[in-house]
């Protein structure tokens, strides 16, 4: 009977570990989506004041590579987010002039050896994208 019991403890032992890592694998899935958010929103916001608030012009374009040097600027000066260092920039663009997208990438570590995550032992990799729209 203790033999059953000993298994079963360590079955629910290794469920709880691999739980807990596909949890934190979640958890920075969502830390990645809410900083595309903020990357997508800055990009938007980029656009040139002077012609936006001209009478001139009846529409405001988004200029793709301003969308991609405001993107990778957001990401270089966040020094509040040490785990920043790790994303990579896969692709900021403007695809219809209005509004700008940003989709980011990162690899997460999982915290412990199991053998049950052997397959990921280099990590999850992760993405996320936003988009926003210039109003």
């Amino acid at each position: 009977m203790s033999v059953l019991t000993l298994g079963w403890i360590v079955v629910v032992a290794v469920a709880l570990l691999v739980v807990a890592a596909a949890t934190q694998v979640h958890l920075d899935r969502l830390r990645l989506l809410a900083l595309a958010d903020e990357l997508a929103l800055d990009a938007a916001d980029s656009i040139d004041g002077d012609l936006y608030y001209s009478a001139s012009s009846p529409s405001v374009r988004l200029d793709a590579a301003r969308v991609r040097d405001q993107a990778l600027a957001g990401l270089s000066a966040d020094a509040a987010r040490p785990w920043v260092e790790d994303v990579t920039l896969i692709e900021a663009d403007a695809p219809d002039g209005e509004s700008a997208r940003v989709v980011l990438g990162r690899v997460v570590p999982l915290p412990w050896n199991l053998d049950a995550l052997a397959p990921w032992s280099d990590g999850v990799a992760i993405t996320a994208s936003a988009t926003a729209r210039v109003s």
